[in-house]
C-alpha cells in the first residue's frame, strides 16, 4: 500500500525536483525511525567523507579501536557497503562533482583531484560504475541533459 501510495505521489509531482524532495522526505523519515548506526561507524563514515575517500581503512579501524576485520564486518551490517567499497563511491562521487564545472574535464586532473593513482584508474573505476568510460558517459550525459540533470539536483 505505502508503494502505490508513493508511486502515485511521485506520478502527480509536476517537476524532478519535487519527486526528489518527496523521495528524499520517505528516506529521511525511515532513516530516523530505523536502527542507528554505532558511534564508530558514523567516525569512520564521517573520516571518509572528509577525505574523499582517501583514508586508510586500517587506520581508520585503529582510530576506533576495532580490529580491521571487526570494522569491516560493522560496517557491512550498518552501512550495507564495506568500508574500501564506501571510500571509492566517496571519491567517485567527487568525480561527478567536477564534471558539473562548466568546460571539458582535464581527465588527468580530474583523476588527481579526487585521489586516483592514474587516469587510467580513474576510467576502470567509471566503467565500474556507470558502464561507460569518462568521455562517453560526459557525452551521453550533455545529450541526455533533462534526464540527467535530475540526478544532481
Amino acid at each position: 500500500a505505502s508503494g502505490r501510495r508513493l508511486a502515485e505521489q511521485l506520478r502527480e509531482a509536476p517537476t524532478w525536483r519535487r519527486r526528489f524532495t518527496i523521495l528524499d522526505q520517505l528516506l529521511l523519515g525511515r532513516l530516523e525511525r530505523g536502527p542507528q548506526p554505532s558511534p564508530e561507524v558514523v567516525r569512520v563514515w564521517r573520516r571518509l567523507v572528509a577525505t574523499g575517500g582517501a583514508a586508510r581503512i586500517g587506520r581508520l579501524a585503529d582510530e576506533v579501536g576495532w580490529s580491521h576485520k571487526h570494522l569491516i564486518t560493522r560496517f557491512k551490517q550498518q552501512v550495507g557497503l564495506s568500508p574500501k567499497a564506501a571510500a571509492r563511491l566517496v571519491r567517485f562521487d567527487r568525480v561527478l562533482r567536477s564534471l558539473e564545472r562548466p568546460g571539458a574535464p582535464a581527465w588527468e586532473q580530474v583523476a588527481a583531484e579526487a585521489g586516483y593513482a592514474d587516469q587510467a584508474h580513474l576510467v576502470r573505476e567509471f566503467r565500474t560504475f556507470t558502464g561507460r568510460t569518462p568521455t562517453a558517459f560526459v557525452s551521453h550525459s550533455t545529450s541526455a541533459a533533462p534526464r540527467m540533470a535530475m540526478r544532481w539536483m
